[in-house]
């Protein structure tokens, strides 16, 4: 029979439908990993940018110019992905209001 055909699970647990406690913990991970996502970008541009003072590359006062943006453009980054994770958490805790509970799911049950 293929899966098609299987009707969507129904269980309730705590008042929150099982497939929508699943989706709800992917898209908690799915958050968590974009927030890293920005932390990792944010360090390689820190990096690149300590690499280039630390005269890895050169001398010059173009280039340690490059160096203090691109740290400068990390720091900006990592304050982005910041704001940006935040912002998703508190929207994600807005829409997950199960019956009887006023906060997220957090696995440890």
């Amino acid at each position: 029979m293929p899966l098609t055909d299987h009707p969507p699970a129904r269980k309730t647990l705590r008042g929150a439908v099982v497939h929508d406690r699943l989706a709800m913990d992917l898209t908690l991970l799915s958050n968590e990993r974009t927030f890293l996502a920005y932390v990792r970008t944010a360090l390689a541009f820190a990096a690149a940018g300590a690499a280039i003072l630390s005269r890895v590359f050169g001398t010059g006062a173009s280039l340690t110019v490059v160096g203090w943006l691109l740290i400068a453009l990390g720091v900006l980054i990592m304050i982005f992905g910041i704001v940006r994770f935040i912002q998703t958490r508190r929207a994600l805790r807005g829409w997950w209001e199960p019956e009887g509970e006023g906060e997220l799911p957090t696995g440890r049950e």
